[in-house]
């Protein structure tokens, strides 16, 4: 494997619970990250999937995700990931 670099970017927000039904109710909100994980060097697809299995296994996002819901995107190499 011939990982050169990693790129992560995280952003918060709220999100509805159940698709709107009751959104004007308290509590209906769920917090949400989205993390985009860019990985840099000629890796196969295969290689690619498994890092981002093994990034999802950090002891810093199994601590987020007890309160929070996560959702990542592997961002191919060739896109640069904005601030």
């Amino acid at each position: 494997m011939a990982l050169e670099g990693i790129e992560v970017r995280l952003s918060h927000q709220r999100v509805h619970e159940h698709d709107c039904e009751k959104c004007e109710e308290a509590g209906q909100m769920l917090e949400e990250v989205t993390k985009e994980l860019r990985l840099i060097g000629p890796l196969t697809e295969e290689q690619r999937q498994r890092l981002e299995v093994i990034s999802q296994k950090c002891p810093v996002q199994k601590t987020l995700m007890s309160g929070l819901r996560i959702t990542t995107r592997l961002v191919p190499e060739t896109e640069l990931l904005s601030s």
